[in-house]
């Protein structure tokens, strides 16, 4: 959708297939509406970017029902290919599983190498 040097942003839609497999309680499966988005921005080219995604899915079953998950963080570069993330992830679901929250997140701080070719 948008490609330049310095950001990248892109959006998706269509029609989706979602399947749960609870533990505990009944294991559901629909037709869903999916909408997604992408963003990355080299806040500091080489050194700092921003990055979020998020996908949304609308069943089509039942109304009111959709589940939502994202991430959004930032990436330090370091040397030679090696960098940082400090990144929130974020889950949402309007029904959860018997005994679960609606809400979900998690904070990560991770390392990692990027393989450039």
């Amino acid at each position: 959708m948008l490609d330049s040097p310095r950001v990248d942003l892109f959006l998706e839609g269509g029609l989706s297939y979602f399947d749960e497999d609870f533990n505990q309680g009944k294991d559901d499966h629909y037709a869903t509406i999916r909408e997604a988005l992408g963003l990355k921005w080299e806040m500091w080219p080489e050194r700092i970017r921003f990055y979020h995604k998020h996908e949304l899915y609308y069943s089509l079953k039942e109304a009111n029902s959709y589940y939502w998950r994202g991430e959004q963080g930032l990436r330090f570069f370091m040397v030679s290919n090696f960098f940082a993330n400090l990144e929130t992830n974020f889950k949402y679901t309007r029904k959860p599983a018997p005994g679960k929250k609606e809400w979900d997140s998690i904070y990560v701080l991770s390392l990692g190498y990027e393989f450039k070719f």
